[in-house]
């Protein structure tokens, strides 16, 4: 792994550039010094640009957040989110496309319109438009075939239930009631079996804060249904805990090659002509390395930031820090025991 001080460095290595938005163009709030130089050069020489968030937004979302961080969304050739990819499978009823590449577990028939019911643990923007949208009902859970984990700040009870009529628990009204309502709804789902779709498997968010995010909950959905028994769906097939959770976005290839398929199939780009540009070892670097790309470890504006305070060096903080990710790899972290090694490591995404 070796170290480089700008990505001029890189200019003539790849003609497909990758990048994640948070933790390497912006911080939440602003875009970092020298993101927009670097994106002018990239693009004056003719390189590829492709956004891929683990956002639950939908693309229009990103556009405008572009727009508003002093970006051109047209220097980008493809934006996609994880948000904006889990609404393609949601609305795939005709199993074609991108749909088609993400199975959904047996004992749910996405379509089916009476089984579009869907019980959403949401962000407070926009969530129950986003699933009526591609004709899912938001109902109580008792009615739901399917959990959307959108966010970590509300709780839609649908049109009824056990927490009142239509109503919505925000986190930010009432903290010990929202993690109350959350542990009941996922008790009473994995006794039901009921399958979930992850919309941004982060588990934290990139900022002093740290506050949990979708994947968190998939992870603490999964764990309680592995203490429950398999059991046999309408198929005849047996469902494993795994199986009823899909997470959609960075780390797993499905999502590369939504962003990619364009350039791999289409104009034939090699996979060693590309390259994915991120903060996070857990899900840019695993996901780059999974789907058999080189990557680049974005260190001092993303999630690993605070781990690099206590070393003198670059060059030994991010040794460190791979060192210790690859030690709990098998525990917990998507890469389950894959030992992680980007092609290089940068300060910041500066030219």
């Amino acid at each position: 792994m070796r170290e480089i001080r700008g990505i001029r460095e890189l200019a003539d290595a790849y003609d497909v550039y990758v990048l994640d938005l948070w933790g390497v163009l912006h911080d939440g709030t602003r875009a970092y010094d020298g993101v927009h130089d670097a994106v002018r050069q990239l693009r004056a020489r003719g390189k590829t640009l492709v956004l891929l968030s683990n956002s639950s937004k939908r693309v229009g979302h990103v556009q405008k957040l572009l727009i508003r961080l002093g970006f051109d969304p047209h220097d980008f050739a493809a934006i996609v989110t994880s948000g904006d990819a889990a609404y393609q499978l949601l609305c795939g009823a005709d199993g074609e496309g991108f749909a088609k590449t993400l199975a959904w577990p047996s004992l749910l028939d996405a379509t089916n319109v009476d089984q579009r019911k869907v019980f959403v643990l949401g962000s407070g923007d926009e969530d129950v438009e986003y699933c009526e949208s591609c004709g899912w009902a938001v109902t109580a859970l008792e009615e739901a075939n399917l959990i959307v984990a959108r966010g970590t700040f509300t709780i839609h009870n649908g049109g009824g239930g056990v927490d009142g009529t239509g109503e919505v628990v925000h986190k930010r009204d009432d903290t010990q009631r929202y993690e109350k309502r959350l542990a009941e709804v996922l008790e009473q789902a994995a006794a039901r079996r009921l399958p979930m779709l992850v919309t941004n498997p982060d588990k934290v968010r990139p900022d002093a804060e740290r506050p949990p995010m979708p994947g968190a909950i998939g992870d603490a959905y999964e764990r309680i249904l592995a203490l429950t028994a398999a059991v046999p769906t309408v198929k005849d097939e047996t469902v494993e805990h795994q199986q009823l959770v899909k997470r959609v976005g960075k780390p797993f290839p499905d999502v590369y090659d939504l962003a990619l398929r364009e350039f791999t199939t289409t104009k034939g780009i090699a996979k060693d002509r590309i390259c994915m540009i991120g903060d996070a070892l857990e899900t840019d670097v695993t996901g780059g390395v999974r789907y058999g790309i080189d990557t680049v470890w974005v260190l001092k504006d993303g999630i690993h930031a605070p781990e690099l305070e206590e070393y003198d060096t670059l060059e030994q903080g991010a040794s460190a820090v791979l060192v210790a990710f690859n030690d709990k790899s098998n525990t917990g972290t998507y890469a389950q025991g894959l030992k992680l090694q980007p092609t290089c490591f940068v300060a910041h995404f500066r030219w």
